[in-house]
Order: structure tokens, then C-alpha cells, then sequence
């Protein structure tokens, strides 16, 4: 029997593959996710479900970055068209001569 998973939007499978190989990487050499012999040791199934807990956390992590990411860029623009650059007064013009 499956138990019934919330699916998030999915990205591209190669953007989500180099940010898990990446964190796994980082995460492996500090200590801080098992180690292979703790992986070897795992069934198939095991490291299967393993794997897909990863992916779904990673692709909620990439998921919310970039909406905070499109956040910020939403205030910068809101930002620049209530601010508009003042125009430039310092022109030089061909009439005044």
C-alpha cells in the first residue's frame, strides 16, 4: 500500500540532479549526511526511498528559494518605478552653441 504524497511543481530533472549532487557532496564532506558504508549497507528499497525523501526536501528548498528570489525581484521593480531616475540635466546639447 503507497501512502498518499504531496507532490510539489517539478523542475527541471537536470537543475534538481546537480543541486542534489552538489548538497550531497557538501553535506558528505562535513559529516553531516551518512556515509557510504551506512548506504551500502541500506536494501535497494531502502535507499530508493532514501533518495526520493532527498529529492522531494531538495525540490521544496529549490522551490521556495526561487520564490523568495522572484520576492525580491518583484520590491526591486516596485522600488525603481516609484523611484524613477531623475532626468539629466548635465546633457550636452548642440543648440547652445
Amino acid at each position: 500500500m503507497k501512502a498518499h504524497m504531496q507532490m510539489t511543481p517539478l523542475l527541471p530533472l537536470s537543475m534538481i540532479m546537480t543541486y542534489i549532487m552538489t548538497l550531497l557532496e557538501v553535506r558528505m564532506a562535513k559529516g553531516t549526511y551518512m556515509n557510504l558504508s551506512n548506504l551500502i549497507e541500506m536494501s535497494m528499497v531502502q535507499q530508493l526511498e532514501e533518495m526520493h525523501e532527498i529529492i522531494h526536501k531538495l525540490n521544496n528548498e529549490l522551490i521556495a528559494k526561487e520564490a523568495n528570489e522572484k520576492s525580491l525581484e518583484e520590491k526591486v521593480v516596485k522600488l525603481l518605478v516609484s523611484y524613477p531616475t531623475p532626468p539629466n540635466t548635465n546633457e550636452h546639447h548642440d543648440d547652445d552653441a
